[in-house]
């Protein structure tokens, strides 16, 4: 990756998490910090299903007025409150609506971590049953000392087991590192 990409990259996460930060200090004022964050995730979402919305909002030589007029359609239809309204005005209005998605990312981090939640992913062939996944969950809140909320991610790739990532971290319990970690052995062995 080239230095301009890298710079460019961290000026838009900088901001990102300026316009996150902004968003969560006023949603705990007003007393709707977690309502804004499920806004802000439907938002995103009906970006993602209706590209054309995304793409009035985005377009800079489409009339602010009529860019005005969609918001408050869109608003109207998901039912926004009239604090993210105002918010996604002022990502219009300052040229900043192609940051939204990554806003959402930052938000749900500072949410998280203000409601002491941490999320994990649990990585598997076949979805656990649900069983599995409230031990999981019970048994890492304990360990963390914070609300876990677990999400399932299906990986042909593995053969069997369970792989856990929190943040950055990763327990892998599958098959797959248990037979890599048995070549190694048996190579060192054999040396």
């Amino acid at each position: 990756m080239s230095q301009g990409k890298t710079k460019s990259s961290a000026l838009y996460g900088s901001l990102s998490r300026r316009y996150a930060r902004a968003l969560i200090d006023l949603a705990k004022e007003e007393k709707q910090l977690e309502s804004c964050g499920t806004e802000l995730s439907q938002l995103v979402l009906a970006f993602q299903e209706n590209s054309d919305i995304f793409r009035v909002l985005s377009d800079q030589f489409s009339p602010m007025t009529q860019r005005q007029k969609t918001i408050a359609e869109l608003s109207g239809q998901l039912g926004l409150s009239a604090l993210l309204k105002n918010f996604l005005f002022l990502l219009v209005k300052k040229e900043r609506i192609l940051l939204l998605t990554s806003i959402a990312r930052e938000y749900q981090t500072m949410q998280d971590t203000f409601l002491g939640i941490a999320r994990v992913t649990i990585s598997a062939t076949q979805k656990p049953e649900p069983a599995v996944i409230t031990q999981i969950e019970t048994l890492l809140t304990k360990n963390l000392k914070k609300q876990v909320i677990a999400q399932v991610e299906l990986d042909p790739e593995m053969i069997g087991g369970l792989s856990i990532r929190i943040d950055n971290l990763v327990y892998d319990g599958s098959i797959r590192k248990e037979l890599e970690k048995m070549r190694e052995r048996m190579t060192q062995e054999t040396l």
